[in-house]
C-alpha cells in the first residue's frame, strides 16, 4: 500500500519536523511531509495543489508536484540548499525524500536530483530561471559588500537559537561564517 510506504517514509524523517505531518493522494499519486513548529505550513493548500516544498527560506527548496492524476514533477534548488533523492522500486514505482536513510530500507536504487535540476517522467532537466542570477555589481567594492550582505542574510537566517556549533576546516569560508554567526548568538562553540 502506497499511502502506508510514505508514512514509513515520514517515520524515518521525523527527526526533521516533529511537529506533524500528512499524506495525501491522487489515484496515482502518493505524497508526504513532515514540518517542525518553525514552518508553517497550510495543509490545505499541499492539498490543492498537490505540491509538497521542503524548502528553509531564500527561494531555495527541493517541490514535488504531481501535476496531473498520474505524473509527477521533482525539482531541486539552483544552489542545492535542500537535498533531494529519487529511488526506483522493484514495481514500477518511485520514491522521493530529502534524505537517503528515508530510502535506503525501501531500494538499493537511489538517485541524487542535482541542484538547478528538474525530474520528469525518468529524465532531468536543467531549471532554467532568471531569479537563479544574482546580479553582477559593477566594482569590487560593491561586490565585497553584497557578498557580505547575502551571507550575512544566509547565516543569521538559520539561526533560531542562542547556543550553536560551527565546524572549523581551517579555510577562510568556515573561519567567516562563524565569525558571522558569532555576532548573533550568546556562545558559539567551535569544533575543528
Amino acid at each position: 500500500d502506497s499511502t502506508q510506504l510514505v508514512q514509513e517514509i515520514l517515520g524515518s524523517l521525523r527527526h526533521r519536523g516533529n511537529q506533524s505531518q500528512t499524506v495525501f493522494s491522487t489515484p496515482h499519486v502518493t505524497m508526504g511531509i513532515t514540518w517542525s513548529s518553525e514552518v508553517h505550513t497550510d495543509k490545505e493548500e499541499i492539498l490543492r495543489q498537490h505540491t509538497v516544498s521542503d524548502s528553509p527560506g531564500f527561494g531555495h527548496e527541493a517541490r514535488a508536484l504531481a501535476y496531473s492524476e498520474w505524473k509527477l514533477i521533482l525539482e531541486r534548488d539552483p544552489w542545492g540548499v535542500v537535498p533531494l533523492y529519487i529511488a526506483y522500486l522493484k514495481e514500477g514505482q518511485i520514491a522521493f525524500a530529502s534524505e537517503v536513510k528515508a530510502l535506503i530500507r525501501i531500494s538499493q536504487k537511489i538517485q541524487e536530483i542535482f541542484p538547478g535540476t528538474r525530474w520528469r517522467d525518468g529524465q532531468t532537466y536543467p531549471i532554467l530561471s532568471s531569479s537563479a542570477q544574482t546580479p553582477t555589481p559593477s566594482d569590487s567594492t560593491s561586490g565585497a559588500a553584497l557578498l557580505h550582505q547575502s551571507l550575512t542574510r544566509a547565516v543569521t537566517g538559520r539561526i533560531h537559537t542562542d547556543k550553536i556549533g560551527s565546524w572549523l576546516s581551517g579555510g577562510l569560508d568556515s573561519s567567516y561564517v562563524a565569525a558571522l554567526a558569532s555576532q548573533s548568538v550568546r556562545k558559539l562553540y567551535t569544533f575543528a
